[in-house]
């Protein structure tokens, strides 16, 4: 056998046994889910005790109490310097279109 056929050979065995390494793995349980509970303000109050556990949830529970605070205020519309603001973007002008597309249905 030359060298390449052992080298693809062993490759495909460490695969192999990978492959059946994690088929037989015990399974680690359901995925944690958010669950609903009554009471509590905010998005802390609303998750179970799942949410509590899993750092990644946990994460973005704190990142949406965070986005829930942020409060917009639009009397900035009504400043006579925004509505003094210009737009100086430039319209292009038309241009052929090309050949049209035989795929278009």
């Amino acid at each position: 056998m030359n060298k390449s056929f052992k080298i693809i050979a062993l490759i495909i065995i460490i695969f192999g046994a990978g492959v059946a390494y994690y088929s037989m793995k015990k399974p680690q349980g359901p995925p944690s889910t958010l669950t609903g509970v009554a009471g509590g303000g905010g998005f802390g109050g609303q998750f179970g005790a799942s949410a509590a556990q899993d750092p990644q949830i946990a994460e973005i529970v704190g990142v949406l109490n965070t986005v829930n605070g942020i409060s917009l205020d639009a009397d900035f519309l009504n400043d006579p310097v925004f509505s003094g603001l210009i737009d100086f973007s430039t319209s292009l002008p038309p241009e052929n279109l090309g050949k049209s597309n035989p795929f278009a249905q």
